[in-house]
């Protein structure tokens, strides 16, 4: 006997849930148990409180915008909570601190109690009422986040909702304006004003953060991607962060570059040294070294599209495999190289020297110590690599850049000319106290420039026949000597006091080149404001959502960090003022937001020196809060005088004066 035909739409009909003494807006399903016993499925979406008001949960909210739209509502349901998210989804303009204080009273209230996803626990109100809160430094950051459109992109990315872009920067940048963990949020909350109109309270913050998926975090990273200039460069480099737990499928135990004995993972970034911002990451396991990642890396930047760029490598990424790889995916690139690699050394045994010791045909330029610099650029038409379909193919504009400095050159030849001695000595002492060959074998391991020579002597009866033994195998005796390893001297030569780079598609001559590989220590400045400044030097996450989750809120929040020192950086007027960003951002921390019991808001005014920090960024202060003198210098900036007289006053000064 058939049954009634299933209400397709029955999955998404909402419906009040009470349980555990909490009432829940949630959906239900008949599912089986163990036993195969049919049973109601609850699936709680948010919370209902006694006038119907529905509070969406995280879960509700990082669902796609089609998902949503298939919920039925009863229409006796207040949904202004949810709309007061979403009033902005059709414009993508973010949400403006006099657009939020227009919200009624009710609003802010709901949003104040609601419930904690997945925790079931209440969340402590940030009150709504007269309240004066720091808010100058959070201000400051929120305005660079939408004057790089970072506000933006993540709107994009989570669907416009507003709830929790403004969770993400809140979260984003706390560690470097609370200077604490995230266990302290909530507290930092009572005393700044946040963009979170919740109290993020450790619970709260890791079921957030377990929402945040890999799609999210290659849908940020193309948008910012797609924000670099045409031919920007890029330097591409790792670094470790260490851990106390094992639950991470990535910390591993490897080469720990911050010299601790704990196991870590490793971190790469793709850093823009056009714009000065971090705009790729991803996360290894710690005893994956740096030449592995290549293969992931590049099929992560053919997925972003990324083209008419310049990848920096550090010699960590240099190996004939991956220049092949990027041969192949026809990615232009600047790599670090050994001097022992195949292309260099086969250019420096050709180089030439005059009469004075310095090479011919190279140019010279002074370097920051005053030292002289000789430099050349080597076309390599030679190199062959197998493209996809396994033929051979000649590398394209490819090059060896190559640089010497004499001094050090001097002192690598003397180094080389000790240790050629040095050995010859010992092999003498080895030789002359008759030690065994295997004996010898073992010790030419550690000779750099000296080989062992083995000859074997047969034994021969009187009659000068060989001898042999029971199974008719020839009888002799092994003769070892040490020899110098003639060409290991020569390379070792060739190479003495130079330094060499491998270049593909990549315009300019060696010293361009040069300055460009140097433009990489920004990125070091990048790692150290991570590990220091931002308080992510170890892993903090005990499970691999929240991993995910917690990493996306780093790259927001160093995006944000990594443009204010390079600006700051580049400023003499902020140098010299402020010693570090961090007194920099001290010095906007006395703004205050005041929130009023007639549901207004006041902001407290700028002084001089905060208004000259926002002008260095290039943000404009709120007018109605500037004194009088700035006011009047940012009116005489918008509408500046012209100077002289008018046109034709001149003239009617004069008739006039002719005529009295």
């Amino acid at each position: 006997m058939r049954g009634r035909t299933a209400d397709p739409n029955s999955p998404y009909k909402m419906l009040v849930h009470t349980a555990n003494g909490y009432t829940y807006a949630a959906t239900v399903v008949t599912a089986k148990n163990a036993e195969g016993k049919n049973y109601r499925k609850y699936q709680h979406y948010g919370t209902i409180d006694q006038n119907f008001v529905f509070k969406p949960f995280a879960e509700f909210l990082f669902l796609p915008g089609e998902e949503k739209a298939k919920f039925i509502f009863p229409e006796e349901w207040d949904l202004s909570y949810l709309s007061n998210y979403q009033k902005q989804a059709s414009s993508g303009e973010p949400v403006t601190d006099r657009e939020k204080s227009s919200d009624s009273h009710a609003d802010k209230t709901k949003a104040a109690e609601s419930v904690s996803a997945s925790a079931n626990e209440v969340v402590p109100p940030v009150s709504d009422q007269y309240n004066n809160r720091l808010y100058g430094h959070v201000w400051f950051m929120l305005k660079i986040a939408e004057k790089l459109q970072v506000y933006d992109d993540l709107m994009i990315t989570f669907d416009h909702e507003e709830e929790i872009v403004n969770d993400i920067l809140t979260l984003a940048v706390y560690p470097c304006l609370g200077n604490m963990n995230y266990s302290h949020v909530s507290e930092w909350q009572q005393c700044t004003k946040t963009m979170s109109l919740e109290a993020l309270t450790p619970s709260r913050i890791t079921n957030f953060t377990k929402r945040i998926q890999e799609r999210h975090r290659m849908s940020f990273i193309k948008l910012r991607v797609e924000k670099q200039p045409k031919e920007a460069v890029l330097a591409c480099d790792s670094t470790t962060r260490s851990a106390w737990g094992s639950h991470i499928a990535e910390i591993r135990w490897g080469n720990n570059k911050d010299n601790v004995d704990l196991a870590n993972t490793v971190e790469v970034v793709v850093y823009s040294v056009s714009s000065h911002q971090p705009i790729y990451y991803r996360s290894f396991a710690g005893n994956i070294s740096d030449l592995s990642t290549v293969t992931t890396i590049l099929y992560d930047l053919r997925q972003l599209d990324i083209d008419d760029v310049t990848v920096i490598f550090d010699r960590g990424y240099e190996s004939p495999d991956n220049m092949e790889r990027f041969f192949r995916a026809d990615l232009s690139f600047l790599m670090c190289s050994k001097t022992n690699q195949k292309p260099v050394i086969q250019k420096l045994l050709d180089v030439e020297y005059d009469n004075d010791g310095f090479p011919k045909d190279f140019e010279v330029t002074k370097t920051d110590k005053g030292e002289n610099l000789f430099y050349k650029q080597f076309s390599v038409s030679d190199y062959a690599y197998l493209d996809e379909n396994g033929q051979s193919q000649k590398a394209k504009d490819f090059c060896c850049n190559v640089y010497m400095n004499p001094a050090d050159r001097a002192d690598s030849l003397l180094r080389i000319r000790n240790m050629v001695s040095s050995e010859t000595e010992i092999a003498k002492g080895l030789e002359s106290e008759n030690h065994s060959v295997p004996g010898l074998k073992q010790a030419s391991k550690n000779m750099r420039f000296h080989k062992l020579k083995v000859e074997k002597e047969y034994l021969r009866d009187a009659n000068g026949k060989v001898l042999k033994d029971e199974q008719g195998v020839k009888q002799f005796r092994e003769q070892a000597s040490f020899v110098q390893d003639e060409d290991a001297i020569r390379k070792a030569r060739a190479r003495a006091g130079y330094f060499s780079s491998l270049a593909f598609k990549f315009k300019g001559d060696a010293l361009a080149h040069l300055k460009a590989y140097r433009l990489r220590d920004e990125q070091e400045k990048y790692f150290y404001s991570m590990k220091d400044f931002c308080h992510f030097d170890t892993v903090k996450n005990s499970n691999e959502l929240a991993r995910v989750g917690g990493l996306f809120i780093m790259f927001v929040g160093l995006i944000l960090v990594s443009h204010i020192k390079s600006v700051w950086s580049r400023s003499e007027c902020l140098k010299k003022k402020y010693h570090s960003t961090l007194s920099l951002y001290n010095a906007m921390m006395p703004i205050r937001y005041v929130d009023g019991i007639d549901r207004t808001y006041h902001i407290t005014s700028f002084t001089s020196e905060q208004v000259e920090i926002c002008r260095e960024f290039g943000i404009e202060p709120p007018p109605e809060c500037l004194n009088a003198t700035d006011r009047k210098s940012r009116e005489r900036a918008q509408n500046p005088k012209k100077r002289g007289r008018p046109a034709g006053s001149g003239k009617a000064l004069n008739k006039s004066t002719a005529a009295s």
